[in-house]
């Protein structure tokens, strides 16, 4: 099973358009998290997120995201959340609110892979902004002692001045448990720019490194889970680089 595992990583790493492109990461945010498709009907939990990049010596950049979700059904969970940023020269300010949405399909043991779908709407503090709307595909496998994501996003912003095209991201996770309650991986973030016309590459960003999963149980139904990541941009002589860090409390 090691062998496998690291087989799987190391086709993950050498796919990864981390490796592909070069670029910056100024279209991500510090706080992001992999989607994935763990929940079911009456699951609660509140959840904190935050990190941290320095976007190639240019200032370091950090967020911070406060949220609570519900499982309303087997095949769909909704969080209520707020977000806080913090860029260089200013101090920690309300950014946005965020009602996110998350639906899985085909979750039978006749399908190789889980597919859900993300619908995630952004009501900025900055009314200028518009609102913002995140959506795509989440895909989950399951292999045994391993667990495989890749999430497909499109950003688009409704109401903005002046108006923007619709841009395209994505997610990416590999974790392999260790032992109970703790598991080993990697992780990926990036930007490409408008989904239908990409951006040059030195002006996409992408995100890559090492990650770290585990959970506690609590007792009566109570549990606390994180993962935790060191992402660098591999491709530049200048990396930028950050962590960040997402706490889960189920109950």
């Amino acid at each position: 099973m090691r062998t496998s595992f690291v087989r799987t990583i190391s086709a993950i790493i050498f796919a990864s358009p981390s490796f592909i492109f070069t670029g910056s990461v100024h279209a991500q945010s510090s706080d992001d998290a992999v989607h994935d498709l763990d929940f079911k009907q009456g699951d609660r939990e509140i959840e904190f997120k935050a990190g941290t990049i320095d976007p190639r010596g240019s200032g370091r950049e950090s967020a911070m995201f406060l949220g609570i979700e519900y499982g309303m059904r087997d095949n769909w969970s909704m969080q209520l959340g707020a977000t806080y940023r913090r860029e260089p020269g200013h101090g920690l300010r309300f950014d946005a609110l965020e009602w996110q949405n998350k639906f899985r399909f085909l979750d039978t043991p006749d399908i190789p892979v889980k597919v859900g779908l993300l619908a995630e709407v952004k009501f900025p503090d900055d009314s200028d902004d518009g609102y913002r709307l995140v959506f795509g595909p989440l895909l989950q496998k399951e292999l045994s002692d391993v667990q495989l994501n890749f999430n497909l996003l499109f950003k688009r912003h409704l109401d903005e001045h002046p108006s923007q095209p619709t841009e395209m991201a994505y997610q990416l996770q590999a974790k392999y448990q260790l032992k109970e309650g703790l598991e080993v991986g990697v992780q990926g973030f990036g930007d490409v720019g408008e989904w239908d016309d990409w951006a040059p590459r030195s002006e996409q960003s992408h995100r890559f490194g090492p990650a770290v999963f585990g959970e506690f149980s609590l007792g009566s139904k109570r549990k606390l889970e994180y993962d935790a990541a060191y992402l660098t941009d591999p491709s530049s002589s200048a990396r930028s680089h950050g962590v960040r860090l997402r706490v889960k409390y189920q109950y």
